[in-house]
């Protein structure tokens, strides 16, 4: 049964070779293979490697459109947040607004027009201009509320000495 088809090929009568190739069909396929696999077993083996290969090619397509999901989620919010600051600010510019002249309303869009130019960069500009404002409200919010000397200047802060007035005739320093 092992070597039956073997043995039949290689005897010298006439339909010996016929006898072996059928012989050879009979035999358990293991044992006509060259090596030690079954060629079922290795073809099934490829296939594994193939698919294994594949699942690998799908896994990092995935990993790559979650990353990619993720990205435009981050991207997502940082633009919503950058649209409440502009609007936060928009809103701080129309309360401020009717306070101010138009001479301070000019010089806040051409410090924004002038940070665009230079860096490019929007929100940083706004946000020092947003500074300065503040800081001038809070110069204004002083002054009005020192007390007054009789001419209309402001009295010095406590503690301050007053400026000392050039000789008459000298211009100021």
């Amino acid at each position: 049964k092992v070597a039956g088809d073997l043995f039949v090929k290689n005897m010298d009568w006439p339909g010996a070779q016929e006898l072996s190739e059928r012989l050879a069909k009979t035999i358990d396929p293991k044992l006509l293979a060259v090596g030690d696999e079954d060629p079922a077993l290795a073809a099934a083996q490829q296939q594994i490697q193939a698919m294994s290969g594949e699942m690998d090619a799908m896994h990092k397509m995935l990993q790559n459109v979650s990353q990619s999901i993720e990205m435009q989620d981050m991207e997502r919010k940082d633009f919503e947040a950058q649209i409440k600051l502009f609007d936060a600010e928009t809103k701080r510019l129309t309360a401020v607004q009717a306070s101010m002249s138009p001479e301070q309303i000019q010089d806040i869009v051409m410090g924004t027009v002038h940070g665009m130019m230079v860096n490019g960069d929007l929100v940083t500009e706004m946000q020092r201009d947003t500074a300065m404002d503040m800081q001038e409200e809070d110069q204004k919010e002083q002054q009005m509320q020192q007390p007054m000397q009789p001419q209309g200047q402001p009295m010095p802060p406590q503690g301050a000495m007053p400026e000392q007035m050039p000789p008459q005739g000298m211009p100021p320093q």
